[in-house]
């Protein structure tokens, strides 16, 4: 019973935020407030409230990396900490919240809210297709076990920021932004340096939250 009134329940929600846009279309603001809203409601349904808020709050660590902007020296294409943040979601929130989160984050984006970097939005930025990435990041970067190396995250972290890099040079030459001969020069290689030191970051600072986390170890007794 309690499963099928989950159901019922997200299907009426579900339904109000189909029709939501169209009820207000006087306001599109109000109207992608209130659909994100009715999504994240239907999300508390189904995964419980400890769930969703997991992922509401890999979607805010998401929203942080978007302010991180850092200019690289001889490179014209500015270093955030978007999927550094997606990345390290997954290690402290785990992969289902990380990968809900960033999904969250994209939804919201291509809504229109402003929270890419630099303030942007919307699916005609160039960024677009590097969101659309991120929950793809998000699933790949996760480690199966609690007491993964810093190595092996940073590889994990590497793998992932490439499969986001992957999918946004794909939808960036499908929208005719950029030809297919120079995908790779200035599509995915400019992200390279960048990719690579936020992988380094999150293994980096996958120490001391290990730490932090690691469950208090008992005194060592004398013989």
């Amino acid at each position: 019973m309690a499963v099928a009134l989950r159901f019922a329940a997200l299907g009426g929600l579900a339904a109000a935020a189909t029709a939501l846009p169209t009820a207000a279309a006087t306001s599109p603001s109000t109207a992608a407030a209130a659909q994100v809203s009715c999504l994240v409601l239907c999300g508390a349904v189904v995964g419980g409230v400890g769930a969703c808020a997991r992922s509401v709050g890999a979607c805010a660590l998401v929203m942080g990396g978007a302010r991180v902007r850092v200019t690289l020296p001889r490179s014209a294409l500015p270093l955030t900490g978007q999927t550094a943040a997606v990345c390290l979601a997954t290690l402290v929130l785990g992969r289902t919240a990380a990968t809900a989160g960033s999904a969250l984050y994209a939804a919201l984006a291509l809504l229109g809210f402003p929270i890419l970097a630099g303030g942007q939005s919307g699916l005609t930025v160039a960024a677009a297709g590097y969101v659309l990435g991120f929950p793809l990041c998000a699933w790949l970067a996760a480690n199966e076990t609690a007491t993964a190396s810093p190595l092996h995250i940073f590889g994990r972290s590497v793998i992932a920021q490439a499969a986001c890099v992957a999918v946004g040079a794909t939808w960036s030459v499908a929208r005719g932004a950029t030809p297919p001969a120079a995908v790779w020069a200035r599509g995915a290689r400019p992200f390279l340096p960048g990719l690579l030191m936020k992988a380094a970051c999150v293994a980096a600072l996958s120490l001391p939250y290990r730490w932090l986390t690691s469950p208090a170890r008992p005194p060592a007794t004398s013989a």
